[in-house]
């Protein structure tokens, strides 16, 4: 990634968009960030840091130091709450290849991403948008009854 309008880009063709972001090394001690990991439930930290053992996410909580619990394990990249647009209504050549579909911007998939630097992070929105899409697809091809890749 050399610059900002590529970001633009990914962001534009995964039809996501940043709700919240935190930059930990920038922000550790912002009681929005300890207010953030404190909303957030144990599957919350299984899906971006499964790294991170449940006995001191426990102690860290109880102790109200989730931020120092981050510091700890030198994780003081980005996390961000990202939305993605949900797909629908797709319509199909001969083939079975997708030619067209709708977008609802409206409507988001919410995921939490971890990265440690900017560039992982677009390439992270970038994967988890794609995997977004596709789940869309197999919905709707399967509440359509078309054979699905996975039937296949």
């Amino acid at each position: 990634m050399k610059n900002n309008n590529e970001v633009l880009e990914i962001f534009d063709q995964s039809n996501a968009e940043i709700s919240k972001l935190f930059w930990i090394a920038g922000c550790f001690e912002s009681s929005d960030l300890q207010e953030f990991l404190e909303e957030q439930e144990d599957n919350f930290w299984k899906e971006i840091l499964p790294e991170i053992n449940e006995d001191d996410l426990e102690s860290y909580r109880e102790d109200d130091e989730l931020n120092r619990l981050l510091i700890d394990n030198n994780k003081l990249g980005f996390i961000a709450e990202v939305g993605f647009a949900k797909h629908s209504n797709f319509h199909f050549n001969d083939k079975g290849k997708v030619t067209s579909g709708s977008i609802h911007p409206g409507i988001r998939h919410l995921r939490y991403i971890y990265a440690e630097t900017a560039v992982e992070l677009a390439e992270k929105v970038k994967n988890a948008g794609q995997e977004e899409y596709e789940k869309d697809l197999e919905q709707f091809k399967l509440k359509n009854n078309i054979p699905t890749n996975k039937q296949a």
